[in-house]
């Protein structure tokens, strides 16, 4: 095998984990939704987590600081 075959190999595989992780990412809504408004928060959103109902669920900034403010 030349290089050039391994480096394919290893972007498909890459290419493979990205779409993997995305659809369990979505797949998860206590990942992705705001445990306030429900407002879908991307991967780049920052969140900040609390316990709800013995959970621990990400809040959107907004609803951040309506809670400790």
């Amino acid at each position: 095998m030349n290089e050039s075959a391994v480096e394919l190999i290893l972007i498909i595989i890459g290419g493979i984990g990205i779409v993997i992780a995305t659809f369990s990412y979505n797949g998860n809504p206590d990942l992705h939704n705001c445990g306030s408004c429900g407002k879908y928060l991307d991967i780049k959103a920052k969140r900040v987590w609390y316990e709800k109902e013995g959970k621990k669920v990400p809040f959107c900034t907004k609803c951040d600081r309506k809670h400790s403010g």
